[in-house]
């Protein structure tokens, strides 16, 4: 399976990779992935992280060192899309965009040699979650007609791994993802200001400096920048809920089964939000306003959603107490 994306889409591919792993066991398995992915999958999925130098020919002799029946190309780029059709495998499957890509479509009947149609434009309304994507395409290759996708994976954490569900303590993702579009620095200080005090905030060794220098140093204190994605995972588990802009945050708290307000920009959203919304976890969807001046409207959309999540989890905890 060639998965050249980042974190949250190699995620989403979790469910689709979990079913091959128990259907054809994991030593019949490779999972190529981009540098750091191998944190997902640890020692109970075999992988190799792929180097953005290594070009497509390196790539393509990894596989056939692997000698694989079928090549799944989750990943849309080019570079994975030729390594695969310069692979030795007899079946190269994959994606085909149709007629919302007219010339990557025609690119795509070249490379592979069996595809799944999948509409992917922004102006379109999505048809499949991108766990289903995924499922679809494994159910395809392997004519398997009712393949659902199960909850997100983090092969590494082992099947024991607990999240804390008395947990009290809210997250919140600092990222500059937050403004795209136009917004200022202000939006993260604003929505924080919102926020309890004692939200824990969750930030990328990249911007450590960057979150320290905005913060208040009443705030500071509860920043967590977490070494490796493991570490983060369990952080995150700790908190009742995760505040985060669509990125792969939304990805890793959901895999944990830890609940998320997700925020995500509201222009393309018809597209956008079927299909990366959180999967097979309680979540409130955000629409962020198109112009960076609404923030107070930002802000009053996220006190609904968390106030309408808090009353979803209250049922669901009463619900679990009763059946004790």
């Amino acid at each position: 399976m060639v998965r050249l994306d980042a974190l949250g889409d190699t995620l989403l591919s979790t469910p689709a990779i979990d079913f091959l792993k128990e259907r054809v066991g994991a030593e019949n398995l490779l999972i190529l992935v981009s540098p750091g992915m191998g944190e997902i999958f640890g020692s109970v999925v075999p992988h190799r992280e792929i180097s953005p130098k290594m070009g497509e020919q390196e790539i393509a002799d990894l596989l056939d060192e692997f000698a694989p029946d079928i090549v799944f190309v989750f990943s849309e780029k080019k570079r994975a899309l030729r390594a695969a059709h310069l692979c030795k495998a007899s079946q190269k499957i994959g994606f085909d965009p149709g007629w919302s890509q007219p010339l990557r479509s025609l690119e795509v009947k070249r490379f592979l040699t069996l595809r799944f149609s999948i509409i992917n434009s922004l102006d379109s309304n999505s048809r499949y979650h991108e766990v289903e994507r995924y499922c679809r395409l494994v159910g395809k290759g392997l004519s398997h007609k009712f393949l659902n996708g199960a909850g997100l994976r983090l092969f590494a954490l082992g099947d024991q791994f607990q999240r804390d569900h008395n947990s009290t303590r809210l997250g919140f993702q600092w990222t500059r993802k937050w403004l795209q579009g136009g917004w200022s620095e202000e939006t993260l200080a604003g929505i924080l200001e919102a926020l309890p005090e004692d939200t824990v905030i969750f930030v990328a060794p990249g911007e450590k400096d960057w979150a320290e220098r905005l913060l208040p140093e009443s705030r500071r204190s509860h920043l967590v920048c977490s070494p490796n994605l493991l570490d983060y995972a369990a952080e995150v588990a700790r908190c009742r809920y995760l505040v985060t802009i669509d990125t792969g945050a939304a990805h890793v708290a959901t895999a944990v089964g830890t609940p998320v307000v997700d925020i995500f920009p509201e222009a393309k959203a018809q597209h956008t939000v079927p299909r990366w919304r959180p999967w097979m976890v309680p979540h409130q969807v955000v629409l962020k306003p198109s112009a960076p001046d609404e923030l107070p409207e930002l802000i009053r959309r996220i006190a609904r959603a968390r106030a309408a999540l808090e009353k979803v989890l209250e049922w669901k905890q009463g619900l679990h107490f009763s059946q004790r």
